[in-house]
C-alpha cells in the first residue's frame, strides 16, 4: 500500500515540476491529471498556488493549472 502513495506523490512532484518549468503544455498537464486520484490533485492544485504566489510572472499558467486540478477533483470526489 505505501508503494502506491509513493507512486501518487513521485507522480504529482513530476507533474508540478513539470508543467513549473514549462516542460510540457498546458493542454498536456490537462491531459495527464485524468489519471491522478481527486486527493492528490488537491496537493498539486496547493502546491502551484503556493509556487504562483511566489513567481507573479508565471502566476496565470500556475492558477489556471489550480483550478483545474480543483474542478478534476471534484468530479470525482465531494469536497464540501
Amino acid at each position: 500500500m505505501l508503494a502506491l502513495q509513493n507512486l501518487e506523490s513521485r507522480k504529482a512532484s513530476a507533474l508540478i515540476t513539470a508543467l513549473d518549468e514549462h516542460e510540457i503544455t498546458f493542454n498536456e498537464f490537462g491531459e495527464a491529471i485524468r489519471f491522478v486520484k481527486p486527493e492528490a490533485l488537491q496537493v498539486i492544485g496547493v502546491v502551484l498556488s503556493l509556487r504562483a504566489e511566489e513567481d507573479p510572472e508565471r502566476a496565470q499558467r500556475l492558477w489556471s493549472a489550480r483550478k483545474l486540478c480543483s474542478s478534476m477533483a471534484a468530479l470525482s470526489r465531494n469536497l464540501s
